[in-house]
């Protein structure tokens, strides 16, 4: 059985390991860059992660999706890896696993995508921010905007707009609604949904 998970999570900095987008954008065939560590500030982050159900809890991820939001609108994340806000998943974190909770479960697929290293395997959704001329595609602005201010967090200004066919994309906005409003009555930072 598949099913969909929705989950929110709170403006918070974190360090990703990464190579840096500007430079594979401006010469993604001479670039030899290593990923390093960047101490990024982030918006709201929306995690739609479609998953299999088998016998005995076993559990797998079938597909994770990721927005950016500043509580009303969605964005693309300025990530590698990402295409449409869909993101390439190491093999390590799709495998199929027994977990006691589908919390365990939530926490295990999201930290295996923070924890996973960005490289330069897919770029889509980058290429929008470099025609929409986004200066946080180079990390080293991000980081040292981040580092400036310890309130600074990406705006609307400095994000691409999402997009998807219209169903997807009012699913994934009704479950944000429904999430920050959980959250700021009984802190549930997530639903569980079938898939229709």
């Amino acid at each position: 059985m598949k099913k969909v998970l929705y989950c929110v999570q709170k403006p918070c900095k974190r360090i990703i390991n990464s190579q840096n987008p500007i430079e594979i954008l401006n010469d993604r065939y001479r670039y030899k860059g290593k990923p390093i560590n960047y101490f990024l500030s982030f918006p709201y982050c929306v995690f739609r992660i479609q998953y299999n159900i088998y016998d005995k809890d076993q559990l797998s991820i079938d597909s994770l999706h990721l927005c950016f939001s500043n509580g009303k609108k969605l964005f693309y994340p300025p990530f590698l890896n990402a295409s449409y806000g869909y993101i390439c998943l190491p093999d390590s974190v799709k495998k199929t696993k027994k977990f006691k909770t589908l919390k365990h479960f939530l926490d295990f697929a999201i930290l295996g995508f923070w924890s996973s290293k960005f490289s330069d395997d897919i770029i889509d959704d980058l290429i929008d921010y470099k025609e929409e001329k986004k200066k946080i595609i180079d990390y080293n602005y991000w980081q040292k905007k981040t580092k400036k201010n310890p309130n600074w967090i990406p705006s609307s200004k400095s994000l691409v707009k999402y997009c998807n066919y219209q169903e997807f994309d009012f699913k994934f906005k009704e479950a944000t609604k429904q999430i920050l409003n959980n959250m700021n009555n009984n802190g549930l930072n997530y639903i569980d949904l079938p898939i229709v």
